[in-house]
């Protein structure tokens, strides 16, 4: 492939991705810089944003040329190989352009793919899936709980319990609604669950990526598909909030009690 399209292509999905919120606190740093003004400091949103893209990335085209060695790779010289692993590793999240023939890809490599699409881009960017700063608000809840401490910590701050119960409202609606349309897909077409699976992540994420069962979907196949892509770019805690509708508040709590997990 040619180096120049592929690294403008890939620096235009990867800042589309990163969201307003990061690219206006970038550039309110690099101004800084600039002007010799009081050094400014990212916030801790921007670092989980973008702490957590590089890793995707890098992770994501690694395991992609690792499984695609002996596969679509195959012949390629190892320039074509970085290009198309780190391409195809940066357009899942969400742009949905491809390099290579996405039917071609082995189950690894689109399970993969499937992973990537449902992390989706960054908040207030143009991508869906539950985004980047949910997913690694989730880590850091998991990395703070095995360490025993009572709160969230990431990068020296606490995050908020409100914003912690946000993050896992946000991934079990978006899985529970993946499951219910994969379901129902599994119904409606006649095809390999891994298409079908393939088809349901990139819709949520508004990728666009398809291991070619889009054309052939049925009428229902298609309102099911509709729908999940609403969800993935609106947002499947925002949707459920704006259809429960406002509630009083209660002035009052109830007792806590301990229950058993896990």
């Amino acid at each position: 492939g040619n180096i120049g399209i592929n690294l403008t292509m890939s620096f235009l999905i990867i800042f589309g991705g990163l969201g307003f919120v990061v690219i206006v606190d970038l550039l309110r740093i690099l101004l800084s810089w600039i002007k010799k003004q009081k050094r400014e400091h990212l916030s801790l949103h921007s670092k989980m944003v973008l702490l957590t893209t590089g890793i995707l990335i890098g992770l994501g085209a690694t395991l992609l040329y690792m499984g695609e060695m002996d596969a679509v790779l195959k012949g390629l010289s190892v320039k074509e190989k970085i290009l198309i692993s780190c391409f195809q590793s940066i357009t899942a999240r969400t742009a949905g352009f491809n390099t290579v023939k996405i039917s071609n890809l082995t189950v690894f490599s689109s399970f993969l793919l499937i992973i990537l699409m449902f992390i989706g881009a960054s908040p207030g960017s143009t991508g869906g899936g539950i985004k980047t700063s949910t997913f690694a608000t989730l880590l850091f809840t998991i990395k703070s709980m095995v360490q025993g401490k009572g709160q969230v910590e990431a990068f020296k701050r606490t995050i908020p319990r409100i914003t912690v119960y946000q993050a896992l409202c946000v991934v079990i609606l978006a899985l529970g609604w993946l499951s219910l349309s994969t379901l129902f897909l599994s119904f409606t077409e006649k095809a390999n669950f891994i298409d079908i699976l393939f088809e349901v992540f990139s819709a949520f994420g508004t990728v666009g990526l398809s291991r070619g069962l889009t054309p052939h979907l049925t009428k229902w196949g298609k309102i099911i598909i509709i729908i999940t892509m609403i969800v993935g770019r609106i947002g499947p805690l925002t949707l459920a909030l704006a259809i429960a509708g406002r509630r009083a508040v209660k002035l009052y709590e109830y007792p806590e009690e301990k229950i058993i997990i896990g």
